[in-house]
């Protein structure tokens, strides 16, 4: 206190010289238009204030204690007045969010998801993704090396823990290798060892699922190729449907009809099939098979021994565990189209099931647009939240997209993606593309003008409205590895995120790759399989359970069960190798032969690995008839 008694006789002079200046400028703005009697009083009367604050001044200092306090106190009020008006200053050149994007920190983010009460089972960068958001889709998007397999790795280990069923795509087998479990996990690589035995026919239920399973072995073409794709898919459909309707949907024969077989067979196989018309023309039927064979051509690397397995039926069972879809680069151009077609069976057999707003089904696909088209991706992107479907897409470039799907099909799947990490980009159109969608943000700031001149000084304030991104592409660009933005579905700001640093590897628990020994295992031939027996009633395709030699054909033999078990036998649980299915299967009549009121039962026990011949069959069916 003593302090300030001190400075403030000096502190109040040097104030009254800044006034006196301030006042002086003010006045010197106006005069020059004023009456010249008031312009000098005025002159006069500011100078003998200047003269009463140099003598208020040398006072103050002369009667101060210390005479460096008093010239302290002095500089110090005349220095008052222009720092007040530095800082009013940079308070009018604040920007004020009136309404867009707003950027937050992830912390405020948290507190706002947790504010909401909504429950949550993953985090991205310690925030948290609602429960209700995730059938919303995500999308990690960044350039090699920003941090997507980072990310992808962390929401894996919490769909791990909460039991989810997962599709995953895998470029190299990272994924395999560090998260794969012997006792609920699947591998679909027809180059790999460790190969599912899976294939189309597999996942027919009837006639009806042929041109579905057609659009997923070819899909629709972009452009030109549109048309002729479309003919393609007429053929496939209609040889699917010919062979299941005549008990020989095998994948080898299915494989034969539709690249290697003679005009002659096709033409007796497909008669009365919107297929025919096109064997009238030699040259047209050419070109449309050869399109047919471009996308078959891989499917005679499918593993066609073993457990068989159904994407559709580990969708449907809910299965807790994970399918790792996995090819290598120097194979992916040979594995693209069964990508693609399992995938879209998958994506299918989602859209397939009732409405259940506590399933969770997964499609994990890194590097999407990369891999094979898949048909049925803009349904499920658009369609599938009641489902329970959800996607997470890994994409590097907007242009890989666009490519692939087309202009519109591209925006349609981005459109439908509503939680974003956006990581850098280096492709300056990927970048400008995420700096629009983060959005735009509209500012109110307070501008301040002043003008000096010869006469004094003249100062104004306004308002300027203005709109602008609220993220540029320049700065998505220079974002540094493990760092993005990240926008929730929902109305939460964007925040900037940092992925955290693995601090030690994750350990290894299986090979990436294991290559498959094509001398125990061989790829099929183009030939069909052996003919029936004429006069023999045709067989339905085998299904995806675990099939067995058939028992007796005789009703009276099997064990009393409920009307519902008669209809179908219930599914055992899921096996370690494959998906079961049902047990059990009916004759027509029609087929067999049989008088009307009669109907065959062929059991198939659960349990046993040996696949019913068709003569085993057939001749069970006679024996019947004989009976």
């Amino acid at each position: 206190m003593e302090l300030l008694s001190q400075l403030a006789p000096s502190v109040g002079a040097g104030l009254s010289g800044a006034l006196l200046l301030w006042m002086w400028r003010k006045c010197a703005a106006r005069w020059s238009t004023w009456f010249p009697l008031l312009k000098k009083s005025l002159e006069l009367l500011l100078w003998l204030w200047a003269l009463g604050s140099a003598v208020l001044i040398v006072l103050s200092v002369a009667g101060a204690a210390d005479v460096r306090l008093g010239v302290l106190g002095a500089l110090l009020g005349f220095a008052l007045p222009s720092g007040w008006d530095m800082v009013m200053s940079r308070r009018t050149g604040k920007e004020e969010v009136k309404r867009g994007t707003t950027i937050a920190t992830p912390q405020f983010v948290k507190r706002q998801v947790k504010a909401s009460k909504k429950r949550s089972r993953l985090e991205l960068g310690d925030v948290p993704i609602p429960f209700d958001a995730e059938p919303y889709h995500q999308m990690f998007a960044g350039s090699t090396g920003t941090g997507k397999s980072v990310a992808i790795n962390a929401v894996l280990d919490q769909l791990r823990a909460a039991n989810d069923t997962v599709i995953l795509v895998d470029s190299g087998g990272e994924f395999l290798s560090k998260h794969f479990r012997a006792d609920s996990d699947f591998v679909f690589n027809p180059f790999d060892e460790r190969c599912v035995n899976w294939s189309p026919v597999l996942e027919m239920q009837g006639e009806w699922d042929a041109e579905a399973m057609a659009r997923s072995i070819v899909p629709d073409g972009v452009g030109d190729s549109k048309e002729w794709n479309g003919y393609a898919q007429t053929l496939v459909a209609s040889v699917m449907r010919q062979l299941y309707l005549r008990g020989k949907m095998t994948l080898q024969d299915f494989l034969y009809y539709v690249q290697a077989a003679s005009t002659a067979e096709l033409k007796e196989l497909l008669q009365g099939t919107s297929a025919a018309a096109q064997l009238s023309s030699e040259k047209t039927f050419g070109s449309i098979r050869t399109i047919a064979a471009n996308y078959l051509t891989a499917y005679a690397y499918l593993p066609n021994a073993g457990q068989p397995f159904s994407v559709s039926e580990m969708i449907r069972a809910e299965h807790s565990g994970f399918l790792f879809v996995t090819y290598r680069e120097d194979q992916l151009d040979s594995l693209r189209s069964l990508i693609g077609c399992i995938l879209d069976v998958a994506s299918r057999a989602i859209l397939s099931l009732s409405p259940n707003p506590e399933r969770r089904i997964w499609l994990v696909l890194d590097e999407f647009a990369s891999i094979g088209k898949v048909q049925s991706i803009e349904a499920v992107a658009t369609k599938a939240r009641k489902n329970g479907g959800c996607l997470l897409l890994g994409l590097q470039t907007v242009s890989q997209l666009r490519d692939r799907y087309g202009e519109f099909g591209a925006q349609t799947i981005l459109s439908c993606l509503s939680t974003w990490l956006v990581l850098r980009c280096g492709d300056a159109d990927t970048a400008e593309y995420m700096s629009k969608y983060i959005g735009d943000v509209e500012l109110l700031r307070q501008a301040r003008s002043s003008s000096v001149s010869d006469t004094g000084e003249s100062t104004s304030h306004n308002d300027q409205q203005l709109t602008q991104r609220a993220i540029l592409p320049s700065q998505i660009q220079g974002l540094p590895n493990l760092s993005g933005f990240l926008k929730l579905a929902g109305n939460y700001p964007l925040c900037q995120v940092k992925l955290p640093i693995p601090t030690k590897s994750r350990p290894v628990v299986t090979s990436a790759f294991e290559a498959r020994d094509f001398e125990a295992r061989p790829m099929l031939r183009l030939s069909p399989t052996q003919a029936a027996p004429a006069g023999s009633a045709p067989a339905k395709p085998a299904s995806a359970a675990a099939p067995a030699a058939p028992a007796s054909a005789k009703p009276a033999s099997r064990p009393p069960q409920s009307p519902a078990t008669e209809a179908k036998v219930a599914r055992p649980p899921l096996p370690l190798s494959a998906v079961s299915r049902t047990a059990e299967k009916a004759v027509s009549r029609e087929q067999s032969g049989l008088p009307e009121d009669s109907r065959v039962l062929v059991v198939r026990p659960a349990k046993s690995n040996a696949r019913p011949s068709l003569e085993a069959l057939r001749g069970a069916l006679n024996q019947t008839s004989r009976r």
